[in-house]
C-alpha cells in the first residue's frame, strides 16, 4: 500500500476551509482534489459517496471539535465557571479567527446545502445551546433563563460574525465576545 499524500487531519482541515469559504454548492470536486493536493480518484477512494461524503465528514469533524472544545470546557468538572467560559469564547475566538473567518453552519446553510444538511446543521447549533444551556444551569440560573441566555449566545456569534466580515471590521464580533461574557457575570 503507498503511503497517503496528506494526513487525515490535514485533509479535513483543507476540506473544513473550502466548504466554510465556498458552502456545499459552491464547493467543486475538482477544486477540493486541487486544494488538497489529490486526485480526483485518491478524493473518491477515501470519500466513495463523493461531496456528500466529504462534507459529512467535515460536519463530523467539526461536531468532535464542539464535543471536545465547547461542551467539554463549558461542562468541565476541573474548571471553575470563570474560566469555562474564559476558555470556551478563546476557543470560539481561534474557531472564527476572531470575527474575520465565516461560519461552517452557515456556509453550508446556503442554496440547497440546508436543503442536505439541514439535520446535521440544527444538531451542531443545538449542541452549542444545549451546552450553554447547562453552563448557565451550572452558574444558578433557572432552565427557561439559562436557555434564553443560550440562544443569545448563538445568536450573537452568529450574527456578529455576519457584520464583522461584511463591514469588513471585527468590532462587531469583538463587542459580541464582551456581551457574552457580561451576560453570564451578572
Amino acid at each position: 500500500m503507498r503511503p497517503q499524500k496528506i494526513s487525515d487531519r490535514e485533509l479535513i482541515d483543507k476540506l473544513f476551509a473550502v466548504f466554510r469559504a465556498k458552502g456545499y454548492s459552491g464547493a467543486r470536486i475538482n477544486e477540493l482534489a486541487a486544494l488538497t493536493g489529490l486526485k480526483k480518484a485518491s478524493l473518491y477512494y477515501r470519500f466513495p459517496g463523493g461531496k456528500e461524503d466529504i462534507v459529512k465528514a467535515v460536519l463530523v469533524d467539526m461536531s468532535a471539535w464542539s464535543e471536545k472544545n465547547i461542551v467539554g470546557v463549558l461542562e468541565s468538572p476541573n474548571l471553575d465557571a470563570d474560566t469555562r467560559l474564559e476558555v470556551t469564547l478563546s476557543n470560539i475566538n481561534k474557531l472564527y479567527g476572531r470575527g474575520k473567518k465565516s461560519c461552517l453552519f452557515e456556509s453550508l446553510s446556503l442554496d440547497d446545502g440546508l436543503q442536505l444538511l439541514g439535520h446535521e446543521i440544527k444538531q451542531s447549533l443545538r449542541t452549542w445551546i444545549r451546552a450553554f444551556t447547562t453552563y448557565g444551569q451550572s452558574i444558578g440560573l433557572n432552565r427557561i433563563a439559562a436557555e434564553k441566555k443560550a440562544n443569545e449566545v448563538v445568536t450573537l456569534i452568529q450574527g456578529s460574525l455576519v457584520v464583522s466580515r461584511i463591514m469588513e471590521d471585527n468590532s462587531s464580533w469583538a463587542e459580541a465576545m464582551k456581551r457574552i461574557e457580561k451576560l453570564y457575570n451578572y
